[in-house]
């Protein structure tokens, strides 16, 4: 809960700063927005810190899923064509417990590659788009140790404003269902599914 109390804060200290400037509109995102060519393409480098929530099932018929509370960091680049539509890798780590079952806990990392449509408006850009994901992990649940590989895929809504023409903050939110498989310590055969949901802010920086 520590990590979704932090992003509170910080999600309103940007929404503040980014609603600042908009009563001199030479400050504001449409200014800055116009001035990036729609005949190009732009690259950009991202950065997000996120607060993540998962479900957690081993995935067999008996067992009930947990619920895991972290954070983690995620960096992205990619290319943005004509101002309208993003393509680009992603490289993410997550961290996470389950605050009333001391010891549970899992590690993830994810990569992928994303498509994302840009929707420009006066006040923001809104973002919305879909990933497919290679995940690895570190699980650890109803005291088994286990190292997993899966795949899924990923839902994306940011909102970006841009505070000039080669920085914009992004509010950030993705889901991403992912399919786990790996083994026990007795050697069976185990499927857990992952549905984690991610709260994010940071910085894109356009070149």
């Amino acid at each position: 809960m520590k990590a979704f109390t932090v992003l509170k804060a910080v999600l309103l200290g940007v929404s503040l700063w980014a609603v600042a400037p908009a009563y001199g509109y030479e400050m504001t995102h449409d200014y800055y927005n116009r001035f990036r060519s729609p005949y190009k393409n732009n690259v950009y480098l991202s950065q997000q810190v996120h607060a993540a929530q998962s479900d957690v099932s081993l995935g067999s018929e008996n067992a009930s899923s947990q619920r895991m509370n972290g954070y983690g960091l995620q960096l992205s680049a990619g290319l943005e064509h004509f101002r309208f539509i993003q393509t680009g890798a992603f490289f993410s780590t997550t961290q996470m417990n389950n605050p009333e079952i001391g010891g549970n806990e899992l590690r993830q990392v994810d990569t992928g590659v994303e498509t994302r449509m840009v929707m420009s408006t006066p006040v923001s850009n809104i973002v919305v788009g879909g990933a497919a994901v290679v995940s690895r992990a570190n699980l650890n649940i109803e005291n088994e140790r286990l190292a997993l590989s899966g795949a899924g895929f990923r839902g994306i809504f940011e909102i970006s404003y841009y505070a000039s023409t080669q920085v914009s903050l992004v509010l950030g939110a993705n889901h991403t269902i992912a399919n786990f498989s790996g083994k026990n310590s007795k050697g069976e055969a185990v499927k857990p599914v992952t549905r984690t949901t991610r709260l994010g802010a940071g910085l894109t920086v356009w070149l």
